[in-house]
């Protein structure tokens, strides 16, 4: 079964590098449009060395927007290489993120929303509600009455998160006044991470899978017209130019088939 489009990444870079930062930062307006913005970094050794942009550009876009509904386009993705280290840049757009939903590893109709969004409107005030988390995983029970499998287990599950991170940042349309499950917030950004010392042992992976209902409110939005109409610009182009770079990635899937 296929891994949902994120968790594939960080299993892929992850082996690849043993150390891996990954920032997923989403942006609101008001309207409910909006951006996604995902950063890898990874140590320039090994294979991870040789991931170019080409690679990158031959992720199958039907796959794409069949694990992450509800996206209208993609700008083309960026792989370089600066200070030691390759970073991949991935910029997705939506138009309502109440239509936002990364899928689990089921096929088709059996697929279900991993992770899922509630946008709405309260007066002056905004609300958003996140369901789900997409470093949940299954927990594997056999071995746990053996002490030995499970010091094994540990030591290898600690060894696969050194150097890890992963930080998701929600950026809402006004000053933030209260959120839950986030761990922090600075003017209209709420933030949660999960860090190498948060993954130290197999058992650690429940408390991530506990961690599946986010909320963060905001007060009435600072976003100016002048913002959302260049946001709204950005949107446009980007759905005009992603018919063509959709064509381009589909065929360099096909050629990877």
């Amino acid at each position: 079964m296929r891994r949902p489009l994120l968790a594939s990444l960080l299993l892929l870079l992850a082996c690849f590098s043993g150390c891996l930062k990954v920032r997923e930062e989403l942006t609101v307006m008001p309207d409910g449009s909006g951006r996604i913005v995902l950063t890898f970094t990874i140590a320039a050794k090994g294979e991870a060395a040789k991931f170019t942009q080409e690679e990158l550009m031959a992720a199958d876009p039907d796959e794409i927007q069949e694990k992450v509904k509800g996206l209208v386009a993609l700008a083309k993705p960026v792989a370089e290489q600066k200070d030691g280290a390759v970073r991949l840049r991935m910029v997705a757009y939506f138009d309502d993120l109440n239509a936002l939903k990364f899928m689990d590893e089921g096929e088709g109709d059996k697929a279900k929303p991993k992770q899922e969004y509630s946008f709405r409107r309260e007066g002056e005030t905004f609300v958003l509600e996140i369901t789900g988390n997409l470093l949940a995983d299954e927990v594997p029970d056999r071995g746990k009455s053996d002490p030995d499998l499970t010091r094994q287990r540990d030591e290898f599950f600690k060894a696969m998160f050194v150097g890890f991170e992963l930080r998701q940042e929600v950026r809402m349309p006004g000053r933030i006044t209260a959120i839950e499950g986030f761990q922090s917030r600075e003017d209209r950004t709420a933030a949660y991470v999960v860090g190498e010392k948060d993954l130290q042992k197999a058992d650690d992976q429940k408390k991530i899978n506990d961690a599946k209902k986010f909320k963060v409110t905001c007060a009435r939005s600072e976003v100016t017209d002048a913002e959302a109409a260049d946001f709204r610009k950005e949107l446009e182009k980007a759905k005009a130019d992603w018919v063509d770079l959709r064509k381009e990635m589909k065929k360099a899937a096909d050629k990877r088939k």
